[in-house]
């Protein structure tokens, strides 16, 4: 849909060249992995009974996913360089939900700029108003039932665990650690795509 309407309008996207295929390829990424992302949701907030393997699975799998975009964006404002493109847009909502992927912004600085920088944009504060501007579920009973469930399971250790418990559980690595770790178990992964950098577990 996002190429569709880029292509369309002939924003956001480059419509030839290099450039166009490095926005593409972002946007691919997150496509790809969105569902990691999206599973976090599901066994944390979701799932009828709380599931520790499945929890911490994904909360691993979301860090390993803003780890790789945090570095990203180490060296570009925008995830294809100077310019903001589809692949931002692809981005943003589902970073919007970081707490709910058990993830800290403060662990991730670069994508936590972005994701300021991004946020201050005209276009997207009228976008995040919209369907609900007045609570994240709308204004109305159910919806408000909606929103007391999820504060309450956010509020559940067994759904949200704790950074020691992250430590505990080695989902939570300082970056040498992490880059060791990567180069001891595959020696050629700094040459791969960033799509590669990704290990299911």
């Amino acid at each position: 849909m996002l190429i569709y309407l880029a292509e369309k309008t002939g924003l956001f996207l480059p419509a030839s060249g290099a450039q166009r295929y490095h926005v593409l390829k972002w946007a691919s990424f997150q496509a790809t992995h969105a569902p990691y992302l999206g599973s976090a949701h599901w066994y944390r907030l979701l799932s009828p009974e709380a599931e520790p393997y499945s929890i911490n699975r994904f909360i691993g799998e979301a860090r390993r996913i803003y780890t790789l975009l945090d570095e990203e964006l180490a060296t570009r404002p925008y995830f294809a360089g100077a310019d903001y493109s589809i692949a931002d847009i692809s981005f943003f909502p589902w970073i919007e939900y970081h707490g709910w992927q058990g993830q800290d912004m403060a662990d991730y600085p670069h994508l936590s700029a972005w994701f300021d920088r991004v946020g201050a944009r005209p276009a997207v504060q009228r976008g995040r108003c919209i369907p609900y501007p007045q609570t994240e579920y709308g204004d109305s009973p159910e919806s408000r039932a909606a929103q007391a469930r999820i504060e309450a399971l956010m509020a559940d250790p067994a759904r949200f665990p704790t950074r020691a418990d992250l430590h505990s559980l080695h989902l939570l690595r300082s970056a040498p650690h992490r880059a060791q770790a990567t180069a001891r178990a595959h020696p050629a992964r700094s040459a791969a795509p960033p799509g590669h950098h990704i290990r299911r577990t």
